[in-house]
């Protein structure tokens, strides 16, 4: 499109009408079409939202205490924003404040989901069947680092406060805080219930021997024990007859005791010793009760024929086992049962130990499915403590060779009862019921026709005596910290 315009006329013209003539038309060149008309006013520019964030610079040493303080800065009018040497001015616009948000939202998201998961790492310890000290340790580092970061956690505010502040600060999460809170409250209520016992947990807790005792429970007890025996008689019904045996088990203790008084009464022995009672002790044993323990001495260092009383009986006098090590198969021959040339030699070469040999055996019973050894282990028994001890201390000789020296002890060691397959008895002192070893019912093993194998003491599927049990581990243990305890001496 073409245009036409006159140029610009004057008064004289405008009287003239030379303004219309033709010769005063010309064509022009058309401007372009979205030309910016000179004599318009430009429209206002749009406003610009700025956030201006005070920027505290640190004091120079010229600086003095008035002009130290950060100066408070007023806010910008709506046309202009600030930005001067004296204080610096940050340019956000309005997408930016966004950003920063989410980048605040985001940062505390994260903190949050590391608080949860470090909370489910203690709640999954606390669900383990055992806790170790170790274990409680950790879980209480967890539950303090929790409480410490939820306490750095800035508290929410109003938006009027909000507004005030130079720098913006997004409030803590609702959702997260409530899921913090359950975990909190799930914690607590792990920590208030018993959290379930291991096998080895329940036979520690039933048995009262498994679990250990404070020290100076124990010292008391040993040394009541020892004050005890000074007032006790043993006596030996090991190798009576049967009728014995039944003759005693049927007796009443009040009418033993009178009887045994009586036998003491005969002997005529000086103080004229008084019995306070009698107990019987399994089968084989009788322990008698003097009232003073000059009494007792005296019973023991008499010469009482017991066997008038009740047949086969004899004074028990304690025997102290010492078994020694790496003995020659050749230096004692078992078979033949009268070995008492062998046992005199011994003392003879022992004679510093002043070891009077009452027995001697092998420390475990041979069997014929097993080939020979050229050394065995074999048990030394002796009336005389200081004498086993003397052995236990500088070793045993055998043909001038020092051969290593223990203590003997049984008690020490796992003991299994193949009538109630239990720990710690033999199944000639079984009082408990019969079961089976590889099925656990109430019946012999030989007799056992099952084809699968159940436990009696852990219910695992294995026989009773397997080298793997649970409750055989847990027996061991015991045992080992009993032998740890234990005096390798028996006059210390």
């Amino acid at each position: 499109m073409t245009t036409k315009t006159t140029k610009e006329w004057g008064e004289e013209e405008e009287e003239g009408n030379a303004a219309f003539s033709k010769d005063s038309i010309t064509v022009r060149t058309p401007p372009k079409k979205y030309s910016k008309p000179t004599d318009v006013p430009m429209a206002p520019k749009k406003k610009e939202t700025t956030l201006l964030l005070n920027i505290s610079k640190p004091p120079r040493e010229t600086d003095t205490p008035t002009t130290r303080e950060s100066p408070t800065v007023p806010e910008a009018p709506s046309s202009m924003a600030r930005n001067t040497s004296e204080e610096t001015a940050l340019k956000i616009p309005a997408s930016g404040k966004a950003a920063t948000r989410m980048s605040s939202c985001n940062t505390d998201t994260s903190n949050n989901d590391e608080l949860i998961k470090k909370a489910e790492a203690a709640i999954a310890m606390l669900r383990k069947p055992s806790l170790s000290a170790n274990t409680k340790a950790d879980i209480a580092a967890l539950l303090e680092e929790i409480i410490e970061r939820l306490k750095q956690l800035p508290t929410p505010t109003n938006h009027a406060e909000k507004a005030k502040e130079a720098e913006p600060t997004i409030a803590f999460n609702e959702k997260d805080l409530k899921a913090l809170d359950k975990k909190m409250d799930l914690i607590v209520n792990i920590l208030m219930k018993e959290p379930p016992k291991s096998w080895a947990q329940k036979a520690a807790a039933a048995s009262p021997s498994a679990a250990k005792q404070p020290a100076p429970m124990k010292q008391h007890f040993q040394e009541a024990r020892k004050d005890r025996s000074q007032y006790e008689v043993t006596l030996m019904t090991s190798d009576a007859p049967a009728s014995t045996h039944e003759l005693i088990k049927s007796t009443p203790h009040k009418d033993i005791s009178n009887r045994l008084q009586k036998m003491i009464d005969k002997a005529t022995l000086p103080g004229k010793p008084q019995l306070e009672g009698v107990n019987k002790l399994g089968r084989d044993i009788i322990r008698m009760r003097a009232e003073t323990k000059e009494g007792a001495k005296i019973i023991k260092e008499a010469n009482i024929n017991w066997d008038n009383a009740y047949p086969g009986m004899r004074v028990y006098k304690p025997k102290y086992g010492v078994v020694v090590h790496g003995v020659p198969t050749h230096a004692i021959n078992f078979d033949t049962g009268d070995y008492s040339e062998t046992k005199d030699e011994w003392q003879r070469q022992n004679a510093n130990s002043k070891i009077a040999i009452t027995n001697i055996t092998t420390l475990r019973k041979a069997r014929q499915r097993h080939r020979p050894t050229a050394h065995r282990s074999i048990v030394v028994f002796t009336e005389d403590a200081k004498a086993a001890d003397h052995c236990i201390q500088h070793g045993f000789f055998i043909d001038k060779q020092i051969l290593k020296a223990e203590r003997y002890a049984p008690h020490l060691h796992i003991t299994q009862c193949y009538k109630c397959h239990g720990y710690g008895h033999r199944a000639t002192n079984c009082t408990k019921k019969e079961k089976c070893g590889k099925c656990a019912e109430e019946h012999s093993t030989t007799e056992c026709m099952s084809d699968t194998s159940k436990c009696v003491n852990c219910d695992d599927k294995h026989e009773a005596w397997h080298i793997e049990c649970p409750a055989r581990s847990t027996e061991g243990k015991r045992l080992t910290a009993l032998r740890m305890e234990t005096s390798p001496f028996y006059t210390t």
